[in-house]
Formats: C-alpha cells, structure tokens, sequence
C-alpha cells in the first residue's frame, strides 16, 4: 500500500467513524427525547388529593422551618410570603418560631412575612 492510498483509506475510515458517531449521537438524543415525553405523560396521570397534597407540603414547610439549614429557611420564608394571608396562616406559628432563630437573616426574614400576612402574630409574639 501506498503512502496516499494509506491516506486515503484512512480518511474513508475518519469519515465513516465520523458518520456512525453522528447517527449514535442521534439515536441518543432521540431516546432522551422519548423518555423525557414518556416521564412528563407519566407523571401528568398521577392523581394526588390537593387536601393530601397541601398536608405534606404544609409538614415540609413547617419541618423546614423548624429544623433546615439557614438557607433552607431562607428560601421557604421567600417562598411563603407570596402567599395570600388565608393560605399563610398554618404557617404562622412556625414563623414565629423563626422570629427566634439562631441566624439573625432568618429572624429578619420572618419578622418581615409574619409582618406582611399576620402583623397580630409579631405583636402576640413579644407578648403585646
């Protein structure tokens, strides 16, 4: 064999590698594609009781309020005070505990919520 015709073969070989790897690469994307399709629709039938649903978010929050991390804290306080003051208020008295944390963020991150949905929970909290 030749030095071009070694270089030819060689590129033949690059190509066809090249061209099996793209249609890999395609096969791949595409069962991501279907399993990504097949998990949504999975999870579009599961039925959840909104009343069953509410009391374990309700227990999350609450638990996290009481025992996660600052940050976790942080996060569920920011996400609580989007809340409608009605929607809010099985949180109230695990805010006010956070009115005590430890991390004085939290604390402040509380009063502010405790202030914007139940501003009589701050005042029953320091005992006015």
């Amino acid at each position: 064999m030749t030095k071009d015709s070694k270089g030819g073969f060689l590129r033949a070989t690059f190509r066809a590698l090249r061209a099996v790897l793209i249609v890999a690469g395609l096969l791949i994307v595409a069962s991501v594609i279907a399993a990504s399709i097949y998990v949504r629709e999975a999870i579009s039938r599961i039925e959840i009781e909104p009343k069953a649903l509410a009391a374990f978010l309700s227990d999350a929050v609450v638990s996290t309020l009481r025992e996660g991390e600052p940050e976790q804290k942080l996060e569920v306080i920011e996400s609580l005070k989007e809340l409608a003051a009605a929607d809010a208020a099985p949180f109230v008295p695990a805010l006010t505990d956070a009115t005590k944390d430890d991390d004085p963020r939290v604390r402040q991150a509380a009063i502010k919520v405790l202030g914007r949905i139940a501003p009589n929970a701050i005042e029953e909290g320091n005992g006015k």
